[in-house]
Order: structure tokens, then sequence, then C-alpha cells
């Protein structure tokens, strides 16, 4: 729908060329992850490197909302922090803090989750939902922080996921 809507608004050939590069990488993405994640063992190998992943990302926005200067300046990133309400928005190795947070939102559930299943090495799954949690706040933006609750407050409504027509009468 947004490559369909965008066109229709400029109708401009770059556009078009931009939203088919858009579309490439979405299926491109889709069709890769299909392919190699095949079993459960390879959803579990993806969940651990999004742990490492969400470390590192952890730590560089850490060191970013310490010292103000983005550690991935020298890869095209913007150099300074964006600042609003006087408070500091690191935003790691994403185009903007809200991207970042999100990140952290997203990923933050699936930690706790693989926690409450009762999964090996419980001490990474907390450090990875540790590290989502610090991205979120760094990120220093309300709609990951609304993200994580909503994300959290689904996992506490799984238990009763058989009477949520009840619950939503209620």
């Amino acid at each position: 729908a947004k490559v369909v809507v965008v066109m229709i608004l400029w109708q401009q050939m770059s556009v078009f060329i931009n939203m088919m590069g858009f579309l490439m990488t979405t299926f491109g993405i889709y069709f890769l992850f299909r392919a190699t994640i095949t079993t459960g063992e390879d959803v579990d190998w993806l969940l651990k490197s999004l742990v490492a992943a969400s470390l590192i990302i952890a730590l560089s926005m850490t060191i970013e909302q310490l010292t103000g200067r983005n550690v991935f300046a020298d890869l095209g990133r913007s150099a300074l922090s964006a600042v609003r309400g006087g408070r500091l928005r690191a935003q790691g190795p994403f185009q903007h803090p809200i991207s970042a947070g999100m990140f952290g939102a997203v990923m933050l559930p699936l930690y706790v989750m693989q926690l409450h299943r009762g999964r090996p090495n419980k001490i990474f799954w907390i450090i990875g939902a540790t590290a989502a949690f610090v991205i979120v706040i760094f990120s220093a933006s309300s709609g990951p922080v609304l993200s994580c609750i909503a994300g959290l407050g689904a996992l506490v409504l799984w238990k009763i996921r058989d009477q949520m027509r009840m619950v939503r009468w209620t």
C-alpha cells in the first residue's frame, strides 16, 4: 500500500525506482529468512544472534548517552546525538532514535518469553532483556516505551488467551 500511495502522490521516476528498491529489499529479506530459518534450532540461533546484536547496540547507546557522541559516526551516522526536551536521544547504528527504541521494544518481549519458557542459559536471556530495555530507555522516545508496555502486557495476557473474548467485553 505504501508503494502505491507514494507513487501516486509524487508521480516521478526517481520515486518509482526508490519504491522498487524498497520492495526488493522487503521481499529479499522475507525470502532469505524463509529459506534459511526452517527449524526451531534456526529460530534459537537467530534469537541468540539478536541478543549479541542487542548487547552491542546497548553498549554503543550507553557510550553515546555518556559522551553525547555517536560511536557509529565514522560509518555515516550523525556525530552528535539529538536532544529533545533537554534529554539526549541516543540512536546507535539506527537512522533515528525512534527506530533504535523500536528495535529494543520488539526484542524485549521475545527475550522475556524465552526466559519465561524455562530455556537454558537464563542469564543469557536476562542479559538480552536488559540490553533491550537499555535501548528503549536511551532512545528517550515515548513510542518505544509504549510499545514495550504493550508487548509485555500481551505476554501477561498470554495465559488467558482462551478467555480473551470475555476480557475484551469486560
